[in-house]
């Protein structure tokens, strides 16, 4: 849309010279697209530093136990570089003793971070939580996962922009 418009302006600007487009018009355009891309760079913090959390929780494991997670983009990234596995739905069963690290989503509907694909349900006869990590801050507005797979590019938020809970199994479970 901002280089269809500034394709219009030159049109115009060359046909009728009297009718040129105000200067602050390019400036707000990059200011705009400065600001949307700074607050993205921002909001792509929470994965890194939820995931890296979610590793010292579990770093003191016993041997043989795995660290199995749900999630996609920049949070897959980070829990496979600290050594957890993907955990994939009828194919993945986790062991007693094993860790899962799960998303809190603020509500049951809607499309939020780090989205999986799948409902994730909740191994709570399986296992107990041992920790809770978070990312929140006094900026009230997101990009992700809005600006990838939404309608608008910026929207606000009213929950913290990431939270994520290790559960410990105490016996085998799948999620189904």
């Amino acid at each position: 849309a901002g280089l269809l418009a500034a394709r219009l302006a030159g049109r115009v600007g060359r046909a009728r010279p009297e009718r040129r487009v105000p200067r602050w018009v390019l400036a707000a355009g990059i200011g705009a697209g400065v600001a949307v891309a700074a607050l993205d760079t921002f909001d792509a913090f929470p994965e890194k530093v939820c995931a890296e959390r979610a590793a010292v929780v579990v770093r003191d494991r016993a041997p043989g136990a795995r660290v199995w997670y749900v999630g996609h983009w920049g949070f897959q990234y980070y829990c496979e570089r600290a050594g957890f596995e993907p955990l994939v739905p009828g194919r993945t069963t986790a062991s007693a003793g094993d860790f899962v690290v799960l998303p809190v989503y603020p509500e049951a509907r809607g499309f939020f971070r780090p989205y999986p694909g799948f409902d994730v349900p909740l191994p709570r006869r399986a296992g107990d939580v041992v920790a809770e990590v978070w990312w929140d801050d006094w900026l009230s507005a997101q990009t992700v996962p809005n600006l990838y797979g939404g309608t608008d590019p910026v929207a606000g938020r009213d929950h913290p922009r990431l939270r994520v809970r290790v559960w410990k199994l105490h016996r085998d479970w799948s999620p189904r």
